[in-house]
């Protein structure tokens, strides 16, 4: 917090020491947690993005039960990542340790979206088209509240991903022949 301030009285260097004084005191604090999830962020190839994820997995491992981490975050983006790779082996791994597949179904549907657009991988579409469907009517029927919407309006919003997605499904069907 002091360093964020420091920042804007422009003094970078008080700042950069106070960071560096936090991350020695701190090895294992919010800092450096951030720190390793810019390096994610930053990875210019699949490979180090899935190095730096296993590192920050491995250093901050999640608690049990929990329904969404921010481990999520780095699963989901490496699960697409290696879908879109076709590495299925990779895709799947990742696919199955998220803990809240919600996000998962919003990145398949935009990523059939765009093969069916191009009209390459419609097998690959139609699955994942399909398995956003799954989850998303699983989601109409026990819909989860989030802050700022009411079981209902989530309802009302699922069920609107729902038939997007259904349209989805049936105009990949529908292309197949």
């Amino acid at each position: 917090m002091l360093a964020v301030y420091l920042l804007s009285l422009r003094n970078r260097g008080s700042a950069d020491s106070l960071n560096a004084i936090v991350k020695i005191k701190f090895p294992g604090g919010l800092t450096v947690k951030n720190e390793m999830a810019d390096a994610f962020d930053k990875a210019g190839t699949l490979e180090k993005k899935d190095s730096v994820f296993n590192i920050l997995a491995k250093k901050y491992p999640e608690a049990t039960g929990d329904k969404s981490t921010s481990l999520d975050r780095f699963r989901l983006e490496l699960a697409m990542g290696y879908l879109e790779k076709d590495n299925r082996e990779k895709y799947g791994m990742y696919k199955s340790q998220l803990n809240d597949k919600t996000n998962l179904a919003d990145w398949q549907s935009e990523m059939a979206q765009g093969w069916v657009k191009g009209n390459t991988r419609l097998d690959d579409a139609e699955e994942i088209a399909k398995e956003s469907l799954d989850i998303y009517a699983a989601l109409v029927n026990n819909p989860v509240s989030t802050p700022y919407m009411s079981p209902s309006d989530a309802k009302r919003r699922n069920r609107s991903l729902y038939n997007g997605s259904a349209d989805l499904y049936a105009s990949i069907l529908a292309s197949k022949g």
